[in-house]
């Protein structure tokens, strides 16, 4: 895998094809497995929004609103910020609301035990669902980084990505993800 190291700071310089990942997303929707659903519509997040598989987790169902494609997410410092996925993720996010029993936690991800699914849980999950739609390659930080290039592509400036990030230094993003 390419890696590029910046002045100590390691960057995976493998992109991620987006056609391809919204390819997997938009074909599972015609998916009835709730746990394909639940797998994609993590991926989608994680695509669209660039957050960390912490944040994931810690995603309540009341942190989405379907209505304007906005998510609600809490960072560790306990700052909220606002981002904008696309109408494939809020498709998946219909179709997992909709599978879901309505007596359960308010966890937007849950494991078998119906309880919040973890960091670790999450990542084992994503990747066999990676494996399982030809994304063997695929990461949560390369996920990150597409979406910072797609934010970069659209014109933001670094000041705006730190805030989507929900990051401190904007030099700290520019080694990490600067072309």
């Amino acid at each position: 895998m390419p890696h590029a190291t910046t002045m100590g700071v390691r960057r995976d310089t493998t992109s991620v094809d987006e056609s391809t990942v919204v390819s997997a997303l938009v074909a599972t929707l015609a998916s009835h497995d709730h746990l394909r659903i639940r797998n994609a519509c993590m991926l989608g997040i994680l695509f669209d929004c660039g957050i960390k598989m912490g944040e994931l987790v810690a995603l309540n169902v009341n942190d989405v609103d379907r209505d304007s494609c906005m998510l609600s997410v809490r960072s560790g410092h306990g700052t909220v910020r606002t981002i904008l996925f696309r109408g494939h993720t809020a498709a998946l996010i219909d179709k997992h609301l909709a599978n879901r029993r309505h007596n359960l936690p308010n966890a937007l991800f849950l494991n078998h035990g119906n309880t919040r699914l973890t960091r670790q849980g999450a990542t084992v999950v994503l990747a066999e669902y990676y494996q399982e739609v030809g994304l063997v390659h695929l990461t949560q930080q390369r996920l990150r980084a597409a979406f910072t290039r797609r934010l970069r592509t659209n014109g933001l400036q670094w000041e705006e990505i730190r805030v989507q990030l929900g990051l401190c230094s904007v030099q700290r993003i520019k080694l990490r993800y600067a072309d």
